[in-house]
């Protein structure tokens, strides 16, 4: 599953690529900076589970 969801953002990273954008404003989109607090609270939550 998670290699679908990084395969899946190649192509967005493609475009980044493309336009030269920095690391810092990816991160800082609202859309990308949304995904990266989702991300970060499934996993807490996945290992709160399993513990």
């Amino acid at each position: 599953m998670d290699t679908a969801i990084v395969l899946s953002a190649i192509p967005l990273l493609l475009l980044f690529m493309a336009y030269q954008t920095s690391l810092r404003e990816i991160i800082n989109l609202d859309i990308i900076a949304t995904e990266i607090v989702r991300s970060l609270a499934a996993s807490t939550g996945l290992v709160a589970v399993y513990l």
